[in-house]
């Protein structure tokens, strides 16, 4: 498959490696955010995926808001940065 078979996208091996580059895991026993920043993170309970903000002066993840408290630090097993994308140029 060539670029002009997928309408002008990357190679699909080459757009797999780019997600995974900008959407890697970080185990929470590994690192934690070094700041109060909105991550995607696993809860581990539920298994699922929920948005939150991580709070470096309480040690916890709050909700997608900031502002009240959602989990402890134990109850997430990995985080990883919200990142939103650009938004189109056209």
């Amino acid at each position: 498959m060539g670029q002009a078979s997928l309408g002008g996208w990357l190679e699909s091996t080459e757009r797999v490696a780019a997600v995974k580059a900008v959407s890697a895991w970080i185990k929470r026993s590994d690192r934690l955010p070094d700041s109060d920043i909105t991550c995607w993170v696993f809860y581990k309970r539920l298994l699922r995926v929920e948005v939150c903000v991580f709070s470096v002066h309480h040690q916890c993840w709050d909700d997608e808001d900031g502002d009240d408290f959602r989990f402890r630090l134990d109850e997430v097993s990995h985080w990883q940065p919200y990142i939103v994308p650009s938004p189109p140029s056209e």
